[in-house]
C-alpha cells in the first residue's frame, strides 16, 4: 500500500454523518432567521394573500388594511376590510370586518392541525353562497382561560332575521405562547337559528369519518328530531348509517352509499307512526331551510341513478297496527319511480306504483294503486276501535 493512501479511519462514516447534521443545523439556523425578518405588511404580502383567497373561492377578492403577517415563530395574519365580489366590478358578494389567526410554524410544517389564535368579525356573506338568507357572523373567536385541557369556539350574528348562536368544545394543549388547540378526538356541539336548536356529540375517528352521537333537534323546546348518525368514507363515496327517532317512537335507520351521481342502499324504519310523519318531515325541512335552494324550472334527475328500498314492516295510526309496506324507489335516465309490491293495510294486500317521467315543459306523474283481499269490516273496526259491519247496495 502506497503511503499517500493513507486507511480510512472506522469512524469515518460517524464523521460523516455528524458534518451532515452540522450542515443542515447551519442552515436550518439561516432559514429560521431568514423567516424571523421576512414578513411585515407590505403590498406585496396583501396582493399575494388577495391572489391566494381569490384563487381559493373562484372569485375577486381586495383586503383594505394588512396590519401583519409573520412566518416564525408562529404563522400570523391579521388584516381588516375585505371585500369579496364575483367580478372585479360585481357588487360585495361577502366582506369580512377583522380576521386574525395564529398556527405555531412547526406545527403548520406537520401538518398538525392546532391552532393558537382565532378571531373573526364583522363577515356578512350574501343568500344563496352559504344559507338560503343573508348571513351575519358578529363573532366566532375562541375562549379559553389560560388552564385546563379545554376551551370553547363561540359563534354568535344572524340567518336573515334569525338570531344564529353556537358553540364547540376545543382541546387544549400547552401554557403560555406554547397554548395551542384543536378540535380534540370528540366535540359537544350546539347550534341555535331562531327557534330551532341541534346539539351532539361529534367525533371524528379520522379526517374523513364522522361520528354524531345524543343528536338532538328541538323547536322551541319541542324534540322533533333525535339519535345517532355516522358518515364513513368507502373510497371516493360516503357511507351513512344511523338510527333517527321522532314523535311516539318511530325511527329512522338509514344505510346508504353515496357517490358521484348515485345514491344506493336502504332505509328501514321498524316502528313508524302515522302521526309522526309530518313533525319528521317537519324537522327535516327546517334542516334543510337554511341551506341554500336552487332556482329551478322542473325536477332533473338526468345525471342521478338511485336505488333506495325502503322498509316498514310496522305502521301504526292512533295506537293500532294499520299496515306494513316494502317500496324500492329508483331514478334511472331522469324517470322516477316508486313501487311497492309486497305491503298490505289491515289485511288487504297493496300493490302500487308510481312514475314520474320528465316532459319538455312538464313532468308526467303516472300513478297505479290495487288493493286485493281488503276485508272493510276488519279496516273499519281497526280505524274507529268498535266493531263495525260495511254493508253495500253497489
Amino acid at each position: 500500500m502506497s503511503d499517500s493512501k493513507k486507511a480510512k479511519s472506522p469512524l469515518w462514516p460517524l464523521w460523516l454523518i455528524l458534518k451532515i447534521l452540522l450542515i443542515l443545523a447551519v442552515l436550518t439556523g439561516i432559514g429560521v432567521a431568514i423567516l424571523v425578518k421576512i414578513g411585515g405588511n407590505s403590498d406585496t404580502l396583501k396582493g399575494s394573500i388577495e391572489s391566494y383567497i381569490s384563487d381559493l373561492s373562484g372569485m375577486n377578492a381586495s383586503i383594505g388594511t394588512l396590519n401583519n403577517i409573520l412566518f416564525y415563530p408562529n404563522i400570523s395574519i391579521d388584516f381588516n376590510d375585505m371585500i369579496i365580489r364575483k367580478t372585479p366590478e360585481a357588487p360585495p358578494s361577502a366582506t369580512l370586518g377583522v380576521l386574525n389567526i395564529k398556527v405555531g410554524f412547526w406545527d403548520a410544517l406537520k401538518g398538525t392541525p392546532r391552532i393558537k389564535d382565532l378571531s373573526i368579525k364583522n363577515l356578512a356573506i350574501e343568500k344563496g353562497l352559504v344559507t338560503q338568507d343573508n348571513l351575519f357572523v358578529d363573532s366566532l373567536a375562541i375562549e379559553d382561560s389560560g388552564a385546563g385541557d379545554t376551551a370553547k369556539l363561540l359563534l354568535s350574528g344572524k340567518i336573515g332575521s334569525k338570531t344564529l348562536s353556537g358553540s364547540s368544545t376545543l382541546a387544549a394543549y400547552g401554557s403560555g405562547d406554547e397554548r395551542n388547540f384543536d378540535l380534540g378526538k370528540d366535540r359537544h356541539v350546539n347550534l341555535q337559528i331562531g327557534d330551532i336548536q341541534i346539539s351532539g356529540m361529534m367525533a371524528n375517528p379520522n379526517l374523513s369519518d364522522i361520528s354524531l352521537t345524543d343528536f338532538l333537534l328541538t323547536q322551541s323546546g319541542s324534540k322533533m328530531i333525535a339519535g345517532n348518525m355516522d358518515i364513513k368514507s368507502s373510497g371516493n363515496n360516503r357511507v351513512i348509517t344511523g338510527k333517527l327517532t321522532s314523535g311516539k317512537g318511530s325511527a329512522i335507520e338509514p344505510d346508504l352509499t353515496i357517490g358521484a351521481g348515485f345514491t344506493k342502499g336502504s332505509v328501514t324504519t321498524p316502528t313508524l307512526h302515522v302521526e309522526d310523519i309530518a313533525p319528521l318531515l317537519a324537522g327535516i325541512g327546517k334542516l334543510t331551510s337554511i341551506l341554500p335552494q336552487k332556482k329551478s324550472s322542473g325536477i332533473d334527475l338526468s345525471d342521478q341513478n338511485v336505488d333506495i328500498t325502503f322498509n316498514a314492516p310496522v305502521i301504526i295510526s292512533d295506537g293500532k297496527t294499520l299496515a306494513s309496506q316494502v317500496m324500492a324507489l329508483t331514478v334511472k335516465d331522469g324517470v322516477l319511480k316508486a313501487e311497492s309490491n309486497k305491503g298490505n293495510v289491515t289485511g288487504g294486500d297493496l300493490k302500487w306504483s308510481a312514475v314520474v317521467k320528465p316532459a319538455e315543459k312538464s313532468h308526467r306523474l303516472d300513478l297505479i294503486a290495487k288493493i286485493d283481499n281488503l276485508p272493510v269490516d276488519e279496516m273499519l273496526t281497526t280505524l274507529s276501535g268498535k266493531p263495525q259491519k260495511f254493508t253495500s247496495n253497489l
